[in-house]
């Protein structure tokens, strides 16, 4: 059984993680020396603090509170247990992820313990955390599923079945099941527990790019990339489509977002051309279109804000509009200078988060479209984005290898 490589100070190994509490480093990735040479750890460390010296010097700002400097490559999957308020994971261009945990109390505690997840033998592309916190599941291109104990870091399961890169990974809202979508047209349905597989949803015409469980977790939900512009409802029990929403009324392009309603009966699904559709997911009907974003730039992210009166979308022409659900019209856009990988919704009240390429996290009103805050720091492009559960904290991953940690508590001056 693969474990995860334990990094940090309780293991007695050399450390080498690093964290940045308010602008300090504070710790450093551990390394095992075994020669006894210690010199390394410290010699990157130092060189780290030196490339950070140079920067400041050139007017580089960080507005975080912590960052982690684990990855080799990009980062393109962060997620943020649902249920612990500072443990989160990571995964990367390097075939790596990692579970980590945010802030100083934290790295008082375990003195910068990390649990490295190694197995994966392409690219991590997805990761989420199961409903109470216990078991991460993480997708990858090399077409496995893992699913791992958070608590020790081991991994319990390799899911296979998908013969080609995995797109997206989720968990039952209540049960330990896990669903996956390939670039192989398929979707896949797996005991967490056992590791058993359990269904495979069959019937897209090309990549399965986003889908989920319904909030009641009774059905599934899938959509097909380039070649298909679907979207399909499932029978997890069956493995039968019970409704497909395609033609001239629905998108002409491929699927690459969605959200669903929290009661469950319609969808906002978001395409590769630009377009945003409102569905029904009982009799499939398109209920109405959602004309804003630039035609041919494609939708990243879709979300339902607190009270489910407005939702948001999130496209590569640097725009996130907000809509009034009871009149599908705009409600409020906030303008990016480049394109925009992600919006989150603030569990409580009215601000929306943004992730732009530009390497800068946005904070808005989605009542006004004002900007309230400005998150810098990273020096790439953003290629995703967590909350915490409380909505107080935000976790991204870029381009530059690195996560970092903002406080809406603490905000940019």
């Amino acid at each position: 059984m693969e474990e995860s490589t334990d990094i940090g100070g309780a293991s007695g190994d050399e450390q080498d993680y690093v964290a940045i509490e308010h602008g300090e480093v504070v710790g450093g990735t551990v390394v095992a020396d075994l020669d006894g040479n210690q010199g390394d750890a410290g010699e990157d460390v130092e060189e780290y603090e030196g490339d950070m010296d140079m920067m400041m010097d050139n007017g580089y700002v960080d507005d975080s509170i912590h960052a982690f400097q684990g990855h080799s490559e990009a980062v393109y999957a962060v997620a943020w247990s649902r249920v612990s308020p500072d443990t989160v994971a990571s995964g990367g261009g390097d075939d790596v992820g990692f579970i980590w945990r945010v802030g100083e109390d934290a790295f008082m505690e375990n003195q910068g313990d990390v649990f490295e997840l190694k197995g994966h033998k392409d690219t991590i592309t997805s990761m989420d955390f199961n409903h109470d916190g216990s078991l991460l599941a993480s997708g990858a291109m090399d077409g496995c599923v893992k699913i791992w104990d958070v608590k020790h870091g081991n991994c319990l399961h390799t899911l296979d079945g998908p013969s080609e890169s995995v797109e997206w990974v989720q968990w039952h809202p209540r049960g330990s099941i896990v669903l996956a979508g390939s670039s192989d047209f398929t979707a896949w349905m797996w005991s967490a527990q056992n590791g058993e597989f359990m269904m495979t949803f069959s019937g897209h015409a090309g990549s399965v790019t986003c889908g989920s469980f319904t909030p009641d977790g009774k059905l599934v939900v899938t959509g097909g990339g380039e070649g298909d512009a679907s979207l399909r409802v499932w029978d997890p029990k069956s493995g039968q489509a019970i409704t497909c929403v395609e033609g001239a009324h629905f998108h002409a392009t491929g699927l690459t977002c969605m959200g669903i309603h929290p009661n469950g009966q319609t969808a906002l699904s978001g395409a590769e051309a630009g377009t945003v559709k409102l569905v029904s997911l009982e009799g499939g009907k398109v209920l109405g279109s959602l004309d804003k974003h630039a035609d041919g730039t494609s939708i990243e992210s879709i979300i339902y804000l607190a009270d489910n009166s407005l939702a948001a979308s999130a496209g590569m022409d640097g725009n996130v509009v907000v809509w009034d659900m009871a009149t599908l019209s705009v409600r409020v856009e906030c303008q990016h200078p480049d394109g925009v990988t992600k919006v989150l919704a603030h569990p409580s009240n009215h601000m929306i988060v943004s992730s732009c390429l530009d390497g800068i996290v946005r904070c808005w009103d989605a009542r006004s479209g004002s900007c309230v805050y400005e998150f810098r720091g990273h020096t790439d492009p953003i290629q995703n984005m967590a909350l915490s559960p409380d909505g107080n904290q935000i976790l991204t991953g870029g381009e530059d290898c690195v996560c970092r940690v903002f406080d809406l508590r603490s905000p940019p001056l």
